[in-house]
């Protein structure tokens, strides 16, 4: 019998880098009042987490992992990246972690299912609006 050099573990054992660890509930909402609990984590002892989205203004950077996003009725429904980013104290990324929600436009004349909401035990460290930029427009174009 050959001797077998990784230990008779495949692919256990070997050391792991850092991690990212995002967590959104619900995984779905409506626009116009919807809410997104989302939770950061990073296995790094004092990485900065930075949360970015295009349903956020801009990137949000926090110590603690926690941050409510509150949804905008301009946010235009379809799906959006929530991207969660561990920085080292040299504001090196050593580590990511993406999860995708679905926005859901409120139809009023159908039933739709109730609105989901965050854990009643959610506590957010910070709390965002969620609104798009504003877009920007160029000086010198007008409507015509």
């Amino acid at each position: 019998m050959a001797d077998r050099h990784d230990g008779g573990q495949r692919g256990h054992g070997q050391a792991r880098g850092p991690t990212a660890t995002l967590c959104v509930v619900p995984r779905w909402t409506y626009q116009d009042g919807g809410k997104l609990a989302v939770i950061a984590g990073c296995s790094q002892r004092g990485d900065v987490r930075v949360i970015s989205s295009k349903l956020l203004p801009r990137p949000v950077r926090m110590s603690k992992g926690s941050l409510l996003i509150k949804i905008a009725g301009k946010t235009k429904p379809g799906k959006y990246a929530i991207a969660l980013l561990c920085e080292d104290e040299h504001h090196q990324r050593d580590s990511v972690d993406v999860k995708t929600v679905r926005i859901y436009k409120v139809l009023g004349a159908f039933q739709q299912p109730d609105q989901p909401g965050p854990p009643s035990e959610f506590k957010p460290d910070v709390t965002v609006s969620g609104a798009p930029p504003a877009a920007h427009l160029k000086p010198g174009h007008e409507g015509h």
